[in-house]
């Protein structure tokens, strides 16, 4: 990495963003999110996994974007494209029905490869990271929107309420309503610091 070069400094930027995010024990299995502000632990914890992962897939496209093709492997440039294409995929259809099928077909691969690519370069399964992209969606709607939990659910692909409020609670530790309140509760105490 050259300082500098704009795309460099952006990956390293990137970085250091990862470095704040995480105050890793590895041993320990304890995560403590340097910049939540959440009380529950379980939230700090997955809104930091949340956070490195899109950063992960920043950097990954800069440099999927960046790197000439004769400086690059010719299988892991077209690796890097099928991943890209992939994940700009599930950006673009989240609030839709997404099979396995659908994502490997938008990067030209198999379903078995587009679960080893994710494995590799994203360390999750496909479905795992569309799950978890598709709440962190609801999230953002929560807190720009006062929709209901139902119509979160099918803002974001969802098939349910309950169906989302089961995997909102097995990632975050809460329900939606639990963590919609815990971000009301936050905005009162940063209002009333205002004052």
């Amino acid at each position: 990495m050259q300082k500098g070069t704009p795309w460099h400094e952006n990956i390293l930027y990137w970085f250091s963003l990862i470095k704040e995010k995480y105050d890793k024990k590895l041993f320990g299995g304890a995560y403590i999110c340097a910049s939540c502000d959440v009380t529950n632990d379980t939230l700090k914890k997955d809104a930091a996994k949340t956070a490195v992962v899109e950063l992960v897939n920043l950097i990954w496209s800069e440099i999927a974007e960046n790197i000439p093709p004769d400086d690059k492997p010719h299988v892991e440039c077209s690796q890097l494209s099928a991943m890209k294409a992939m994940i700009s995929y599930i950006d673009a259809h989240f609030a839709e029905k997404i099979t396995l099928d659908d994502i490997a077909a938008a990067g030209f691969v198999s379903k078995r490869t587009c679960g080893n690519m994710f494995e590799r370069f994203l360390y999750i399964p496909p479905m795992k990271y569309l799950n978890e992209y598709r709440l962190k969606r609801s999230i953002e709607l929560m807190k720009s929107t006062d929709m209901t939990v139902t119509e979160l659910a099918l803002a974001c692909g969802f098939s349910g309420a309950s169906y989302y409020a089961e995997s909102f609670r097995r990632e975050l530790g809460a329900s939606p309503s639990e963590y919609r309140r815990s971000l009301e509760e936050k905005d009162r105490v940063q209002q009333t610091l205002k004052l």
